[in-house]
């Protein structure tokens, strides 16, 4: 646990001194502010004219911010994770990192939690923005908390998936082309049951550890891939 949390903390200097976080807060925030105020703008417009919301613009307004969440996921995680341990081994510090007798576990976790936590980070900073679009009512507290576990429950799968399609390539526009195919998959599958996981604590809580699982297994093989042999 000592060199994951070494390797973590290095990594985490390298990638704030490059303000590459900054820049993406920024950049995303803004992009999300414009779009929740437009749509709000909208349909308070129009709830003025007409005298009453009308309610197939908020359920719209509500799937555009939901499927936002995901975009974000989809965006982000192969920028984060499936370049990740490729450009440790194009820099030869993965070979450093083994020298010194750091094992391959220790380099996968850390570089996956430093991914991951730059991701939550920017989920956790949309979520108040996204949160706008429930204003309008129709989707209430409890909806809005499995919304959240969903949606932290995906970034975890699809970190994971990232990272693992890292170990499989050293090409990182293999990678990263293979990343984005994945998630834009994942996602589809996702929100196609989305509304019954919503309406159901229990399948929240089944998709939740499904993705738990699934992650900590893609994880714990990433060690066995070619980018380690090669």
């Amino acid at each position: 646990m000592g060199n994951i949390t070494k390797i973590f903390k290095r990594l985490n200097e390298v990638y704030v001194k490059q303000r590459v976080l900054l820049i993406y807060l920024i950049v995303q925030n803004t992009i999300l502010s414009l779009i929740m105020l437009i749509f709000a703008n909208v349909i308070i417009s129009n709830g003025n004219i007409n005298g009453e919301l009308d309610y197939s613009r908020i359920r719209l307004f509500y799937n555009i911010a939901i499927i936002l969440l995901f975009v974000i996921i989809d965006l982000f995680s192969p920028i984060l994770l499936s370049r990740s341990l490729n450009d440790l081994y194009r820099k030869n510090i993965i070979e450093h990192l083994l020298s010194v007798r750091i094992s391959i576990r220790d380099i996968v976790y850390a570089v996956y939690f430093r991914g991951l936590s730059t991701l939550l980070i920017l989920l956790v900073s949309a979520f108040p923005i996204i949160v706008i679009s429930f204003y309008f009512g129709g989707f209430g507290v409890i909806k809005m908390l499995r919304l959240l576990i969903i949606i932290l429950s995906y970034a975890i799968l699809l970190s994971s998936v990232c990272l693992h399609i890292s170990t499989k390539f050293i090409d990182e526009n293999a990678t990263t082309i293979v990343s984005y195919v994945l998630g834009v998959a994942l996602t589809l599958i996702i929100l196609y049951f989305l509304n019954r996981l919503l309406n159901s604590a229990f399948l929240t809580f089944l998709y939740a550890a499904f993705c738990v699982i699934l992650a900590l297994a893609l994880i714990s093989v990433a060690k066995k891939t070619t980018i380690f042999s090669a």
